[in-house]
């Protein structure tokens, strides 16, 4: 009865928000409802996959603020025809995120503390192949990139290449790899080495959210050693950095503040676009405005495309934002993920990929287990930004981490071979036995 308490706890709240929305569709109540609905997911989930709901605590507290400050209206493109598909967007978000749970919790709680409380990654290489090749990547996006560094945002928004995001991300896996692993002081100070880099392009560039893995990966080692609650208050003190970072960012030039930056939109918080972008996505899939095989196109090209092919030779539905430019304005490139679902397959959608995501953090696969650390890794992009990039992160990370399993085998039985050249011979008198 008991491996049934969760999932009846997340229908019960799902049907608390249909209910909600039906009587009071508005967006600040249903805001409201879907913080209540994170809370009681990070509050449940014993195991380190709770970082998930860490990431999504966090934002929806920010979208409330974000909503007070602004009064209710969230972004510069905020009118009243919108007021309403703003609010189905968080009933369409609250309905992804209470069947991820249910999908979650059908795995009894002693397997997924087995599966997750170490996160475990059994690769075959040793640690400091990882940190090395995430500097490389790292500093390759240096040297592509420079010369957009310390430029005002507006302008370079759109510069730097995929190797940041890749470079991160291996760094992310460095340290989840080293805190599992028997890694030495050496392996230690490469780690900082690495994060420094990160640090270091996401302060030139302004560009956070590959930043966010990496702090994902510590937040997975403070939830083990820490706890829930400080852990949560630790990324909220640093998600206040970096809001706080993003505001100078958009805003500050090398000759003083530029002002004339709030009056021409800037002035919005990333939640407010973020909202906008899915209230978007949800009213072009309602109206029609894309026909179906559009958007299955675009569904197919994210999740499967995204694994083999680079985003120039997929069909252009696989960007949403720019195709849904034609029909309404949208404010950068995030999204909910559970809008983006029902842009793909319609109300289906949410479910659909919730279900997606986990089937793989259920899986007991040595690769597997990989992609759904990466998932973990990377849930700050796809729980607001955009989840069709993931599905590229996660192939191209694979196929560097094969890679280095492939050249350090070699380099592993070599090791093995002249470590058993240089044992001693064994010169002891063989026991004699007693029925000689």
């Amino acid at each position: 009865m008991k491996r049934w308490a969760g999932p009846f706890c997340y229908a019960a709240m799902l049907l608390l928000a249909l209910l909600v929305y039906l009587m009071r569709p508005d967006h600040a109540t249903m805001t409201g409802v879907l913080l209540l609905l994170a809370l009681v997911l990070y509050a449940r989930e014993p195991s380190r996959l709770a970082v998930v709901y860490l990431g999504l605590v966090v934002n929806v507290l920010f979208l409330v603020l974000a909503l007070v400050l602004t009064e209710g209206r969230i972004s510069y493109l905020t009118d009243d025809e919108f007021t309403s598909y703003y609010a189905k967007a968080l009933l369409l978000e609250t309905a992804f995120w209470a069947s991820l749970g249910c999908f979650v919790e059908l795995r009894p709680r002693r397997s997924r503390l087995r599966a997750f409380e170490n996160t475990p990654l059994r690769l075959r290489m040793p640690s400091h192949w990882l940190t090395l090749t995430a500097i490389v990547v790292l500093m390759t996006e240096v040297a592509l990139s420079s010369g957009s560094y310390f430029a005002q945002y507006a302008e370079v928004s759109d510069t730097g290449t995929i190797a940041y995001e890749v470079g991160c991300l291996l760094v992310a896996l460095s340290v989840v790899y080293r805190s599992t692993s028997r890694a030495g002081r050496g392996a230690l100070l490469l780690e900082v080495f690495a994060v420094g880099i990160a640090l270091f392009i996401a302060l030139a560039s302004g560009k956070r959210l590959p930043l966010a893995f990496v702090i994902v990966a510590y937040m997975l080692l403070s939830l083990k050693t820490h706890g829930k609650a400080r852990t949560l208050l630790l990324f909220i003190g640093i998600s206040v950095v970096g809001y706080g970072f993003g505001i100078v960012r958009d805003f500050m030039t090398l000759s003083g503040v530029d002002a004339a930056l709030l009056s021409e939109g800037f002035g919005s918080t990333n939640q407010g676009a973020v909202l906008h972008a899915s209230a978007v996505y949800v009213r072009i899939a309602d109206e029609g405005l894309s026909t179906f095989g559009d958007r299955l196109v675009s569904f197919l090209s994210n999740f499967i495309g995204a694994l083999v092919l680079p985003l120039s030779l997929l069909p252009p539905q696989a960007q949403v934002n720019m195709h849904a430019m034609p029909f309404y304005t949208v404010q950068g490139n995030g999204g909910f993920v559970s809008s983006y679902a029902y842009f793909f397959l319609g109300l289906l959608g949410p479910f659909v990929v919730a279900g997606i995501v986990a089937f793989v953090l259920h899986r007991r696969g040595r690769w597997m287990r990989v992609a759904g650390t990466i998932i973990l890794l990377t849930s700050p992009r796809w729980i607001l930004y955009n989840i069709g990039p993931v599905a590229r992160l996660i192939s191209l990370t694979l196929v560097i981490l094969v890679v280095l399993e492939l050249l350090s085998s070699p380099s592993r039985r070599s090791f093995a071979a002249s470590s058993g050249a240089l044992k001693p011979p064994d010169t002891s008198t063989p026991p004699t036995s007693l029925h000689a």
